[in-house]
């Protein structure tokens, strides 16, 4: 099975493509950067922009759309998943996947609402999907440390630890 992933070289996206290749799978990494990994084909895309995307996807069968953009949540999230269904279309790809986080909807959060609204979007894709929600990665955990470290303050803004 031929398996595009987009944001391949992402911290949900690189190990995505590690196990798909330890599987057997031809897949197409869709990234604005090469991916780290050999053995895979490297196609140029930006999912936040849209350029490039449908090129990227022809002649793959199944999606993975793992791009993630803390600072453009919305671009990547909701803009990008809605370029991806146009996208997939055009390519006659048969099923994509999303990674989502558990209990984003009740998160107050502002990336966690972004995710949350992408889930919306997808119910309504034109193409068969799969949301697997995962846990939080430690990477926020992460970064709320360095956080409070650099500004002697744990960020939460309405949140309530």
């Amino acid at each position: 099975m031929r398996i595009a992933v987009i944001g391949g070289t992402g911290e949900a996206g690189a190990p995505t493509v590690a196990a798909l290749v330890r599987r057997g799978a031809q897949v197409v990494v869709v990234s604005r950067r090469p991916p780290a990994i050999s053995g895979v084909e490297h196609r140029v895309a930006d999912i936040a922009t849209g350029e490039g995307l449908r090129a990227a996807l022809e002649g793959a069968e199944c999606v993975v759309h793992a791009a993630n953009g803390r600072r453009n949540a919305a671009e990547v999230l909701i803009g990008g998943t809605e370029r991806l269904f146009e996208a997939a279309e055009a390519a006659a790809v048969s099923h994509l996947a999303f990674i989502s986080i558990v209990g984003c909807e009740r998160v107050p959060f502002r990336y966690h609402r972004v995710k949350a609204e992408q889930e919306r979007l997808i119910a309504a894709s034109p193409v068969p999907w799969t949301v697997l929600r995962a846990t939080q990665f430690h990477s926020l955990v992460a970064s709320l440390f360095d956080a409070t470290r650099r500004f002697g303050t744990l960020p939460g803004g309405a949140a309530r630890l």
